[in-house]
């Protein structure tokens, strides 16, 4: 008697306190309030995130726009430096008549014959290999000479001075344009630093909210929880009240929230409907495996005749490859024959009739 008493007693225990099982306590509005909270707060971590993303592609934007024209400007100068090289033609150099390649034809004669007339009075004057005016050229050459070198000095100044322009020019665009990336940096830098300031913030004011929350959660849970024993076990379910389990206007339906569990019959009825669908998957799962075996011999015979195929089609190959070997052989032993002849027409020895045919006719 006392040990059907404990058997019933741990029997009532699973029926009330198994979670799995019992259907009395559940809060469905607190359960769907939990999901919407966290559902409003997923829709909150997506929306910073994207406006982050959204900020961090404007940056970028804003970076490449200036690098390319910072590309463009660069590419600006060197064309304009290369267009004014090509404006320079050789023939305005003053030393082109150093490397002239018409400089034979430009040059005039030394002597033009004995009426010359850069010549005196007296041919007798003018000696081969005398020269008469070697200290007045020399003299010109090194007046000229000056003149030529303080032109180069003066030109070169110039290129200088125009070279230390033109790079102090380029230095000033690059330094101007080396600040303008700093301080766009430093603005995308002080942007980032905000937005990162303001998610931490955010963040921070966040936690404290959801500690917060979860406090008060914890609290209320455990009033319900409290609430909810103290219930249970003043309830009709614990007090084990029979009258309480059958619907008063209908004795064949039962209360849900009393239901002691089902009778025998309605158990019987399970195991009956139970046993049926395991006859029936066994039936469906000797139809899959003869439908198995059959496709498997179906498919065991293609490749059977997919074999005898190929065995054909690689004989056919052979003798195709045989006939063909032997149709070059033929090929070769007539080519054999046909230079044989051909060295016979063209490799016989000369006679003494060849050369006796030689001045007996005009053709």
């Amino acid at each position: 008697m006392i040990e059907a008493r404990r058997k019933r007693e741990e029997e009532r225990k699973k029926r009330i306190f198994d979670p799995k099982t019992r259907i009395i306590g559940i809060d469905k509005d607190a359960l769907d309030q939990q999901v919407r909270i966290k559902k409003e707060k997923a829709d909150e971590d997506k929306m910073i995130d994207r406006q982050f993303d959204e900020l961090m592609i404007s940056a970028s934007e804003a970076y490449a726009a200036d690098e390319r024209e910072y590309m463009d400007k660069r590419r600006a100068v060197r064309a304009s430096v290369d267009g004014f090289n090509k404006q320079i033609p050789p023939e305005t150099r003053r030393e082109f008549d150093i490397y002239d390649p018409k400089i034979l034809q430009k040059d005039r004669v030394i002597r033009d014959g004995d009426y010359d007339k850069t010549l005196g009075i007296s041919s007798g004057q003018v000696f081969g290999g005398e020269d008469l005016k070697s200290k007045q050229r020399s003299l010109l050459q090194k007046r000229q000479q000056a003149i030529w070198l303080a032109r180069q000095i003066e030109e070169k100044e110039e290129k200088e001075r125009q070279r230390k322009g033109y790079e102090k020019e380029v230095a000033d665009r690059e330094r101007m344009e080396l600040e303008d990336m700093q301080g766009f940096v430093s603005e995308h830098e002080h942007a980032r630093r905000h937005v990162r300031e303001g998610v931490r913030e955010f963040n921070e004011a966040l936690a404290i909210e959801t500690a917060q929350r979860r406090l008060d959660d914890k609290l209320q849970k455990e009033k319900e929880e409290a609430d909810h024993v103290k219930y249970v076990m003043e309830s009709d379910l614990m007090c084990e009240r029979y009258e309480t389990t059958v619907r008063p206007l209908n004795p064949l339906r039962s209360v849900p929230y009393n239901f002691k569990g089902m009778t025998e019959t309605q158990r019987k009825a399970i195991r009956d409907a139970q046993l049926k669908q395991i006859e029936e998957k066994k039936q469906t799962d000797e139809r899959e495996k003869r439908r198995e075996r059959e496709w498997a011999e179906q498919t065991i015979s293609m490749e059977e005749q997919l074999e005898r195929t190929a065995s054909q089609i690689h004989e056919r190959k052979k003798q195709y490859a045989r006939d063909l070997q032997a149709q070059i052989l033929q090929q070769k032993e007539e080519q054999a024959q046909t230079a044989k002849k051909m060295k016979e027409i063209y490799d016989n020895k000369v006679t003494d009739d060849f050369y006796s045919k030689f001045s007996s006719s005009s053709r």
